[in-house]
């Protein structure tokens, strides 16, 4: 069924979100502030917006994809906003990764002039938002929870109700330690591969349909060591982490590296002007990777009550919210 959606962030992701609503014959308006993110998705039959508001108008539901709870909380109840325009008992559905309890406020405030409020927050990125493959959970009152699924069916192939509202942006925090998590451990496994002589491109193969295999592993190995991210665009791309230093002794050396790590050299040569250059092509991917995975687990970790973590001495130090202590090698194995 045809569905009347005003899409409100037509970025990277909010931008994939509208091809995949506008392709699945949705009637779709747009309001971002780039023109051009607005034309590629016109280009696909979507109405262009002047504002928020009139995207609103003349929708039935209201999907947005920002990047903080200020933007879409600007967004929605700013001048020219969302609820400026907005038709009561319109679904507000925010598909953002904001902070749950400024998600509770924005609900909270929506009811209050009689709109409704869904947070779906998203895993999978833009390539399956294309294919209607995103994961997504959802928090939000139940009813609401389903008639929401009207418009995400289109993008999604999980779509979980987690609770009320704020639930979905907290299971969406805790998707994110997960992730920061994997992502150090396999910038160790690649290590140990590399200072062993293992042929890393075999490993995702070898691995596959095991119990260490994973989306992850199959993807990130190879781009761990062939692609050599520097370590702040490895955590601001997949864990939208601080822009701050962790203030460790990996960022220095991490510095040093990164200038060398995407030679795209052999292994041997590479390792061969290790010495010359302080480090070589993979330890210097690696090193990001892993500064990577600390920057996104120094971020989200501390919203868990009782949770303490840091970095020390070279390690990732932690304490869970039961008491256990561990800590999580930041330099390279040496076998």
């Amino acid at each position: 069924m045809t569905q009347k959606i005003a899409l409100i962030g037509a970025g990277a992701m909010g931008g994939a979100i509208g091809t995949r609503l506008a392709d699945t014959g949705n009637i779709l308006t747009v309001f971002d502030l780039d023109a051009q993110r607005v034309q590629a998705l016109v280009a696909r039959g979507a109405r262009p917006a002047g504002s928020a508001a009139e995207a609103a108008s003349v929708s039935d539901y209201v999907v947005s994809s920002l990047n903080s709870a200020k933007v879409v909380d600007a967004a929605v109840f700013g001048q020219d906003g969302v609820a400026a325009g907005a038709k009561l008992g319109t679904l507000i559905i925010d598909m953002s990764s904001i902070d749950p309890l400024a998600t509770k406020a924005l609900a909270a405030r929506a009811a209050d002039i009689d709109l409704r409020w869904v947070d779906s927050p998203l895993s999978g990125g833009p390539q399956k938002a294309l294919t209607g493959e995103l994961t997504l959970m959802a928090g939000g009152d139940a009813a609401d929870v389903e008639e929401a699924h009207k418009v995400l069916k289109h993008v999604s192939s999980n779509y979980t109700h987690m609770g009320p509202s704020g639930a979905g942006q907290t299971t969406k925090r805790i998707n994110q330690v997960l992730c920061g998590l994997g992502f150090m451990a396999i910038a160790e496994a690649t290590q140990l591969a590399v200072d062993t002589g293992i042929d890393v491109a075999k490993i995702p193969k070898a691995l596959k349909g095991g119990r260490a295999d994973s989306v992850l592993l199959q993807e990130y190995m190879p781009r761990f060591f062939l692609q050599g991210l520097p370590s702040h665009r490895a955590h601001r791309q997949h864990g939208k982490g601080p822009r701050r230093s962790t203030g460790s002794r990996t960022d220095d050396k991490y510095r040093n590296a990164a200038h060398c790590c995407v030679c795209r050299d052999s292994q041997d040569a590479c390792r061969g002007r290790a010495g010359r250059r302080g480090s070589g092509h993979a330890d210097g991917v690696l090193q990001g990777a892993r500064q990577g995975a600390v920057s996104i687990i120094e971020r989200i970790a501390p919203l868990a009550r009782e949770s303490r973590w840091h970095v020390k001495s070279g390690r990732l130090w932690g304490r869970t919210s039961h008491g256990v202590r561990f800590a999580s090698m930041l330099r390279p194995h040496r076998v």
